[in-house]
């Protein structure tokens, strides 16, 4: 995959711009995708959904204004497989990052729901709040525990991607949002080294690589305003 490949760049190679590179590649195919389906056009339904790893690329790579404008073609609906916190999570950033505070603060509160039922959400709800309160030091403990979290869930799970249990890129996209809503921030956590939390490349220096480009029929297709995917829930 292509975040496999910047961790790759990264880790052997040394390539920190190969490492953003690649991330870019991965959401401009994500945002492809999207536009795909709302346009109504063939695709592999297990390929994309609102919980799809290219979210963080996106995140990760873009400006906040480039990156609401790509976040506005993803699916708006949970899939059957999708876990329904990831779900809020996903959520959730995506009303921060396009300053839907209605939206978000409904998110929050879903996820409060969630944990008062069992669900395995604390983590989340954390970071969450942490966020919209633009509290720095909670949101550094909660990124900690996030990140744990994930090594956990690497433990266990035998069909991980290469290198996700050196690099989080979810960690990373974070970081970025986190300093867009004006948390300048380092994260002091192995999966998140430190010269990846700088000096984002702009991404007129990155090649969009094999990813083809959006034609006009997909362009404007799937657009948004001022919805949250929880609306559908």
């Amino acid at each position: 995959s292509l975040r496999s490949r910047a961790v790759v760049q990264y880790l052997i190679d040394g390539d920190r711009h190969g490492f953003f590179e690649s991330c870019y590649q991965g959401a401009l195919a994500f945002d492809l995708g999207n536009r795909f389906i709302r346009a109504g056009m063939p695709h592999d339904p297990n390929l994309f959904s609102v919980t799809n790893r290219g979210f963080f690329e996106t995140l990760l790579t873009f400006e906040s204004d480039d990156a609401v404008r790509i976040l506005q073609a993803m699916p708006d609906e949970m899939r059957d497989d999708d876990d329904p916190v990831r779900f809020l999570l996903v959520a959730f950033l995506m009303e921060l990052a396009a300053d839907y505070r209605e939206g978000y603060e409904e998110t929050i509160e879903m996820l409060r729901q969630a944990v008062r039922d069992g669900e395995d959400a604390t983590v989340e709800t954390a970071l969450c709040e942490s966020l919209s309160e633009n509290d720095g030091d909670r949101f550094l403990d909660a990124m900690n525990q996030f990140l744990d979290k994930r090594l956990e869930e690497i433990a266990r799970n035998e069909d991980v991607r290469i290198g996700e249990e050196y690099v989080s890129v979810e960690g990373l996209a974070l970081r970025r949002l986190a300093a867009s809503v004006g948390l300048d921030v380092t994260i002091d956590h192995r999966l998140t080294p430190a010269d990846l939390q700088r000096d984002y490349p702009p991404t007129d220096t990155l090649s969009r690589g094999d990813v083809p480009v959006v034609g006009p029929e997909i362009e404007k297709a799937g657009y948004w305003d001022g919805w949250s995917p929880v609306e559908s829930w």
